[in-house]
């Protein structure tokens, strides 16, 4: 990203990370299981065990804990504005530790979680954001960065996207990590 400009800038990503648990910890869940509650009553064996499993947690949740979740998603929209408010875009990871497909079988729900923990807060806080290749790691494994910005960013963040094609990584460089799978 300074290849092309960018001043890097570290910021709190508390209230990223917040909005990010309440999508998997709190009532959108009940959201999720009230597209597919028709479904997973006629036919629930046509969900995987571990979907149907977190989707049905969305039973769980009260109305009054719906709106509290509400008003605390709003609280950190606000936290969140305020962060991206002195910056023309933050840039994450776009996934997590990468895994073999045995190890996310064992704790599929925690690991898939680890995989989205850089942005799985941005359609919560109503964000735009791309996903850019940025390289690979030392094991070969493909590497990328997602820009995120404010909802109606989009073109910006494209024509960011795009700069960072030109001038970043080119195919076969190694990012320095030494992510391996697990």
């Amino acid at each position: 990203m300074e290849s092309i400009g960018g001043v890097i800038e570290e910021i709190d990503f508390t209230p990223f990370r917040d909005a990010a648990e309440l999508l998997y910890e709190g009532p959108w869940v009940a959201e999720r299981l009230s597209v597919v509650k028709d479904l997973i009553d006629t036919d629930p064996d046509s969900l995987l065990p571990v979907t149907r499993q977190i989707i049905e947690r969305g039973a769980e949740y009260s109305a009054v804990e719906t709106f509290e979740s509400m008003y605390e998603l709003k609280r950190l929209r606000r936290l969140a504005d305020d962060q991206l408010g002195s910056l023309d875009c933050l840039v994450t990871p776009t996934a997590g530790p990468a895994y073999r497909i045995e190890t996310v079988q064992e704790d599929p729900v925690t690991l898939n979680s680890n995989l989205g923990y850089y942005t799985n807060y941005v359609n919560l806080l109503d964000q735009a954001a791309v996903a850019v290749p940025a390289g690979f790691r030392q094991s070969g494994i493909p590497f990328g960065v997602t820009l995120v910005g404010s909802k109606d960013d989009d073109a910006f963040l494209t024509a960011i996207a795009d700069a960072f094609q030109q001038e970043g990584p080119r195919p076969g460089q190694v990012e320095p990590s030494s992510d391996e799978p697990s």
